[in-house]
């Protein structure tokens, strides 16, 4: 049995192929570790089905610019153990990227011109008594981080980009270098609030500035797994089932297209 572990750089992530697993295995699982002690399962990889004696998964939200260890465990009819591999890979972000958990076609590197303050709502009431000189305080803990991320985009391609992965409405991640400049920009999964884009008094007029309203918020639920395409990037980019066939002699082959960001978009 072998592991292959590569980087992809179009959509910034991991792609994990387990081959040459026992013939007994039926379904296996994923786990993504930095320490090698405490291990948690990849998205969409919790029960995966082993087809040709092999196991793959694409991982969006490995750690940066550190050793990322993965293990993959095969299991038969029974649930008994058959097979167990682990590997590492160290994958590097030299640029800020949005990514979409639903949807990973959408993820796109930015370049980050600003993130301003930020903030932290509080959740604490204070009320007057009647006969009380002090007022009485009813507190909690403080909601979540809330900033401005501004970005640059320099071509209509960029522009369009951004715009389309915050119109789909997915909880986004922020994925952010370890190291470097970059790294002092807040990263993590946010809600989007409302928008802007405004071309600046600059001779560049190909420029615009995006502002991005950013609640931190939980990660989405493991049901939630992303795919690369959608039926509608099918039917955008083939014309008929035969074209289809033409393309790809497996469902498997289908299944590595990447859709266009403009799928998302319904009228």
């Amino acid at each position: 049995m072998a592991l292959t572990l590569t980087y992809d750089a179009q959509l910034s992530r991991v792609r994990v192929a387990a081959s040459a697993l026992s013939v007994s295995a039926v379904s296996a699982t994923v786990e993504r570790s930095t320490d090698q002690v405490r291990w948690s399962t990849v998205r969409g990889a919790g029960s995966l089905a082993v087809s040709g004696q092999g196991a793959s998964v694409d991982d969006y939200e490995f750690a940066a610019d550190v050793a990322d260890y993965y293990r993959v465990t095969a299991y038969d009819v029974g649930g008994a153990q058959t097979d167990q591999v682990t590997g590492v890979i160290a994958p590097a972000l030299t640029q800020v990227w949005l990514k979409s958990v639903a949807r990973p076609f959408l993820n796109r590197p930015v370049e980050v011109r600003d993130f301003g303050e930020i903030r932290r709502p509080s959740r604490t009431g204070t009320f007057e008594v009647v006969g009380r000189s002090f007022p009485v305080a009813v507190t909690d803990v403080r909601g979540s981080k809330r900033w401005n991320l501004t970005l640059n985009t320099r071509t209509p391609e960029e522009s369009d980009g951004v715009d389309l992965i915050t119109a789909s409405g997915d909880i986004l991640l922020v994925h952010v270098p370890a190291t470097g400049r970059l790294s002092a920009v807040p990263g993590g999964y946010v809600a989007i609030g409302d928008t802007t884009e405004v071309v600046p008094p600059t001779a560049d007029l190909m420029l615009r500035i995006h502002t991005l309203q950013c609640t931190e918020v939980a990660a989405p639920g493991p049901d939630v797994v992303g795919a690369t395409s959608t039926w509608q990037t099918v039917v955008n980019t083939y014309a008929t089932w035969a074209d289809v066939l033409t393309a790809h002699a497996t469902w498997a082959s289908v299944l590595e297209l990447i859709g266009s960001p403009t799928d998302v978009i319904t009228s």
